[in-house]
């Protein structure tokens, strides 16, 4: 499991609602591996990447129970894993348990939610990515204004508490 920091910020105390959103990366593309969001810095986020940790969950500290860093300051957490794998399904899991006032974007491929968390947000694989920055900006705006979380009102976004009746 490696993670990166792309910016100093990232690292600085929290002084409220006036630092750019923190956007926490799970993925284990290698592209992510040397990817300098561009589009995320123009929409005012700093990100930080993990690549997860593979196929054995328990590598993952917040699976053991224990605290992670950057989820605990990030704002939103998108993740580009494979959510059909276990390993994934469990990481999603403790995310939005151990964080339920963080967003939790999950990319998912034909808009399959079964697969979901309650709380946690899809986005299209395919999605661009000013609709990713668009997505998660939105889902932290509204999680960091009301604490709560929930799909945000975008084209491409849905909810699993949503999505159930």
């Amino acid at each position: 499991m490696w993670q990166r920091v792309l910016s100093r910020r990232w690292l600085q105390a929290d002084n409220g609602m006036d630092r750019p959103l923190r956007v926490l990366v799970e993925s284990q593309s290698p592209v992510a591996a040397v990817a300098d969001y561009w589009a995320f810095r123009l929409g005012r986020m700093d990100v930080a990447v993990c690549s997860g940790p593979g196929g054995d969950a328990d590598e993952c500290p917040l699976v053991r129970g224990e605290p992670c860093p950057f989820a605990e300051q990030a704002d939103a957490v998108l993740v580009e894993l494979d959510i059909s794998l276990p390993s994934t399904q469990r990481i999603v899991a403790a995310l939005t348990a151990r964080h339920p006032d963080t967003s939790v974007v999950v990319e998912v491929a034909d808009g399959d939610t079964s697969l979901l968390p309650e709380g946690a947000v899809s986005l299209a694989k395919t999605a661009s990515v000013n609709e990713q920055v668009r997505v998660l900006r939105r889902a932290a705006i509204d999680a960091r204004r009301t604490g709560s979380l929930g799909a945000p009102d975008l084209p491409g976004a849905t909810s699993r508490r949503h999505t159930r009746d």
